[in-house]
C-alpha cells in the first residue's frame, strides 16, 4: 500500500498529469495554459477548445471560445463563429439548407453553422470593459451535421466589420482567397521544447500558410513571405542555451527566426535571429539561442522568416541544449592559464604550477 502511495505523489509532482477547469464567467485566467490560434505575440488573441483529458468544460460542451482584444468591434459585441462540423468544404448548410456553403475570403471552408450567443444552450460571459469575451457553444446546438469532436471555425465582429483571421481585403490582397485556411480546433498538448518539432505537429498557422507535413513559406513568391508565421506548443522544462537545427529546402536565402511567447501574457519573452542560410538542402544550423534567463513554463514557440523571396519550405525545427564542458568545471579566465589532467583517476586542475583539486582545495 505504502509503495502504491508512493507511486501516485510521483505521478501527481512528476506535472505530467493535466487538469484545466474553464468556467464561462468573463475572466480569462482559466485560460492561463491553453494555446492561442492566432498569431502568438500579436493581438486580439484567440483561445478555442473542444473536449479533451484533462479538461473540465460546462456539461454538454462542444467548443468554447475566448477572445481577448481592445478593437473597437471586439469591445462592442460578441461574434458570430461560421462553424465547419465536419471539416468539409463540400457538405456546408446553414439553418437546414443543404446547399453548399463557401465564404468568399476561406472557400476552402464549408461552414455548417453560424453560431453565437443565440445558439441553443449556450453559455456567454464577458469583463467589465468587453475586452475579455467568452463563449460556450453546446454539441445540442448541432442540429444538422453533427458535432464529432474537432471544428474549424473563422470569427466575424458586426458581421464582417472585424474578422478572425483578417480576410484578404484587410490585408490587401496579398494573398489570393483560394490560399486561406480557418482556425483549426483540435485537442491540445505540450511538447518539451528540446527535441524535433515537425512542421505536421504546428498547432497553428497564418491563414495563408497550409498546415500539412511541411510548411510552404514561398506561397506568396515575395516579400510578403516574411508575414507568414507557424506556431507550435512547447513547455521549456530547462533554461538552457540551445542550438538551433532546421530541415529546410530552398534555392535562395533561408532564415529560420524564432519567438518564445508565454502563453498566458501573450508576450515575447525571448528573440531569435536566425543567420542567414543560402540555398539548403536539408538539415542546417541557423544558430545558438540562449534561454538560460528564461523561466520554465509553457509557451507558444513561434517560427517566421526574415528573408524576402526566399523560396524555403519548413520540414522540421530542432533545438538541442548546447553542449557543455564534460568535466563540470568552470574555466575562470584569469592572467594566468589553467589546465585539467586526470591523474588517478581523479580531475586535477593546474594553476601556477599548483594543482588543485575539483572543489578548489589545494592538493599537496
Amino acid at each position: 500500500m505504502k509503495q502504491f502511495f508512493s507511486i501516485v505523489s510521483a505521478l501527481l509532482l512528476s506535472g505530467t498529469m493535466f487538469a484545466q477547469t474553464i468556467a464561462i464567467d468573463g475572466a480569462n485566467a482559466d485560460w492561463s495554459t491553453v494555446p492561442m490560434l492566432t498569431e502568438p505575440g500579436v493581438g486580439p488573441v484567440v483561445k478555442m477548445v473542444v473536449p479533451q483529458d484533462g479538461l473540465t468544460l460546462p456539461e454538454g460542451t462542444a467548443y468554447a471560445l475566448m477572445v481577448e482584444g481592445d478593437h473597437e468591434k471586439i469591445l462592442a459585441g460578441y461574434p458570430v463563429i461560421y462553424t465547419d462540423a465536419d471539416k468539409n468544404n463540400e457538405t456546408g448548410m446553414v439553418e437546414g439548407e443543404t446547399d453548399g456553403r463557401k465564404p468568399w475570403f476561406c472557400p476552402s471552408m464549408g461552414y455548417d453553422y453560424q453560431m453565437a450567443t443565440w445558439s441553443t444552450g449556450s453559455l456567454f460571459g464577458q469583463n467589465e470593459t468587453g475586452s475579455v469575451r467568452e463563449i460556450c457553444i453546446m454539441q445540442e446546438a448541432f442540429s444538422g451535421v453533427a458535432f464529432d469532436g474537432t471544428i474549424s471555425a473563422w470569427l466575424t465582429f458586426d458581421w464582417g466589420q472585424l474578422y478572425i483571421p483578417t480576410a484578404p481585403d484587410t490585408e490587401g490582397w496579398k494573398w489570393s482567397e483560394n490560399s486561406y485556411h480557418p482556425m483549426y480546433v483540435n485537442p491540445y498538448t505540450y511538447a518539451d521544447l528540446k527535441g524535433t518539432h515537425a512542421a505536421a505537429g504546428a498547432y497553428a498557422t497564418h491563414q495563408a500558410l497550409a498546415p500539412g507535413a511541411t510548411l510552404n513559406m514561398k506561397n506568396a513568391g515575395s516579400a510578403n513571405d516574411t508575414l507568414l508565421w507557424a506556431s507550435w506548443t512547447v513547455e521549456l522544462t530547462k533554461p538552457a542555451a540551445y542550438v538551433v537545427n532546421a530541415d529546410v529546402t530552398s534555392t535562395n536565402t533561408a532564415t529560420v527566426d524564432l519567438y518564445l511567447v508565454d502563453v498566458a501574457t501573450n508576450k515575447v519573452v525571448a528573440t531569435f535571429v536566425s543567420a542567414d542560410v543560402w540555398a539548403p538542402a536539408g538539415s542546417a544550423e541557423y544558430g545558438e539561442w540562449d534561454l538560460s534567463a528564461v523561466p520554465a513554463g509553457k509557451y507558444m514557440l513561434k517560427m517566421k522568416n526574415h528573408a524576402a523571396w526566399s523560396e524555403m519550405v519548413l520540414s522540421s525545427i530542432t533545438l538541442e541544449e548546447k553542449a557543455t564542458d564534460p568535466t563540470g568545471v568552470e574555466d575562470v579566465r584569469t592572467n594566468t592559464k589553467a589546465t585539467k589532467l586526470i591523474k588517478n583517476g581523479q580531475l586535477i586542475v593546474v594553476r601556477d604550477n599548483v594543482q588543485y583539486n575539483i572543489l578548489g582545495a589545494e592538493i599537496r
